[in-house]
């Protein structure tokens, strides 16, 4: 059953009700900016990351790029091409070797071509 509230104290009561309501407004859009805060700091670090592996996957591709130029140029035969240029290929063959394995007889050869793995 219903009381029946004389006119000052429904009118005090719906006052209240509707500072209430202001209240959850103000509060619900201080929540709500709050979330969204949280949501964009997230999201960079999350784009961070990303960048992250990006150039270190661009920096595996490149070493593994170079490896396959070398491994390349170790197979080549040159024979059958002028002197000047056999000279040009053992000299480079040479410095390829040396980057391979410095701490090694410059006339050993150790590939670090691999095909890369795709990631899991």
């Amino acid at each position: 059953m219903m009381k029946k509230l004389s006119m000052g104290q429904k009118a005090a009561k719906e006052a209240k009700r509707k500072g209430k309501k202001k209240e959850d407004v103000s509060e619900s859009m201080v929540q709500a900016l709050l979330a969204m805060n949280e949501s964009t700091k997230i999201s960079n670090e999350i784009l961070r990351k990303r960048e992250v592996d990006c150039r270190a996957e661009s920096a595996r591709m490149m070493v593994f790029k170079e490896a396959k130029e070398d491994a390349g140029i170790m197979a080549m035969q040159n024979s059958d091409i002028s002197p000047g240029s056999q000279d040009w290929f053992k000299k480079l063959k040479r410095d390829i070797r040396r980057k391979t394995d410095p701490k090694a007889n410059a006339d050993c050869y150790r590939s670090l071509f691999e095909e890369p793995q795709s990631p899991q």
